[in-house]
């Protein structure tokens, strides 16, 4: 973990975003307090197809609900 001041996080920002993508964590000193820099794992990409067979759609599924037929014509 690296801890460093405000200007020179400014000075050296490339850097240190290479440092912490690489895994390392980097704190930077202000006059109002200490922030920190960590990266965020990436999202996994989404396979198409991947959830083939977990849905189904029933035969009647247009068919009138129960609960409508006094509404309908």
């Amino acid at each position: 973990m690296q801890q460093i001041s405000r200007k020179e996080a400014k000075e050296r920002f490339d850097e240190l975003i290479q440092a912490v993508l690489q895994g390392d964590t980097v704190q930077i000193a202000t006059e109002e307090g200490t922030v920190q820099m960590s990266a965020i794992p990436s999202a996994r990409r989404r396979r198409f197809g991947s959830a083939r067979g977990l849905v189904t759609i029933r035969e009647d599924f247009e068919a009138p609900l129960d609960d409508f037929v006094a509404y309908s014509g």
